[in-house]
């Protein structure tokens, strides 16, 4: 599970560069933003329906089967843009790896019977033939079940925030990080999702629900009050580095030598979850 975290964690922070000049561009020139450009928001739709997916795909088909791996996975991702009506940010991070697992097995499988010379050639040419395959899969059937599949989703995860069910997600997010799952919660959940909700309505509460500091500055700010002297000190630069720097697993040690201070998180986040809720709050 952690390595899974720390391959979804690569796939969105090697490519957060450009979910930024997204952002920026409606933060800007949205229908909210300060200097309202319809010709220039013209940019937003293909990053966000062609761009990032391929990107994001191509990231993980590299860390997984290389640079073969990579240039599949964005193939395959292009087919799959091409016959979905809707973002497939979560879609291209599922295929990119996979796909690149699968090159990098095929590769594997076969080297040592390539007659040496051919290598290059056989290796791309199986390779082409694996993306072609797979490039029609999915511009044909696994595009249109996806776009279904994500819109259900997205029915459904309105219906949650519309609801009061939200905030109790603290009860599996913030035992999660402080098991030092908040990468796989993170990147592999929330930011997805937050990503998919912000093109929809230009703001997401997903991007607000693990990166929340305040259950972890409670903490942190408690054991301050307690402490003195030497220990006093190492905790006020503990809620520095987390409040500040952003550092979530500084104060994780702190809630796992007392257990009972899971239930303080908790309730942390269940309150940042409500207030962000009550006031309608997001990040573009």
């Amino acid at each position: 599970m952690r390595k899974f975290g720390q391959l979804l964690s690569a796939m969105i922070y090697q490519n957060i560069a450009v979910i930024i000049v997204v952002g920026i561009i409606r933060g800007i020139f949205g229908i909210y933003g300060y200097f309202y450009n319809d010709r220039i928001l013209l940019l937003v739709n293909p990053i966000y329906h062609t761009l990032l997916p391929i990107l994001l795909a191509y990231t993980g088909g590299r860390l997984l089967g290389g640079q073969r791996g990579a240039v599949v996975s964005a193939v395959v991702t292009y087919g799959f843009t091409l016959a979905s009506s809707v973002p497939i940010i979560i879609g291209a991070m599922m295929i990119g790896p996979f796909v690149g697992w699968m090159i990098d097995y095929i590769e594997r499988k076969i080297k040592d019977k390539i007659p040496v010379g051919y290598e290059l050639l056989i290796l791309n040419t199986l390779t082409a033939i694996v993306g072609v395959v797979l490039t029609i899969v999915c511009f044909l059937y696994v595009g249109q079940i996806l776009s279904f599949a994500i819109k259900s989703i997205n029915n459904f995860i309105q219906a949650i925030i519309n609801s009061w069910w939200l905030p109790f997600s603290a009860f599996l997010i913030e035992p999660g990080k402080v098991l030092f799952f908040n990468n796989i919660i993170n990147y592999g959940i929330l930011s997805p999702l937050g990503i998919q909700q912000a093109k929809e309505i230009g703001k997401s509460i997903f991007f607000l629900l693990e990166s929340n500091p305040g259950p972890g500055l409670g903490v942190l700010l408690a054991y301050w009050l307690k402490t003195r002297n030497e220990k006093r000190k190492i905790v006020g630069l503990s809620m520095f580095i987390h409040f500040i720097g952003g550092i979530h697993e500084i104060y994780f040690p702190f809630v796992l030598r007392n257990w009972k201070l899971m239930l303080a998180v908790i309730g942390g986040g269940i309150t940042g979850n409500i207030i962000f809720q009550s006031f309608g709050g997001g990040l573009v």
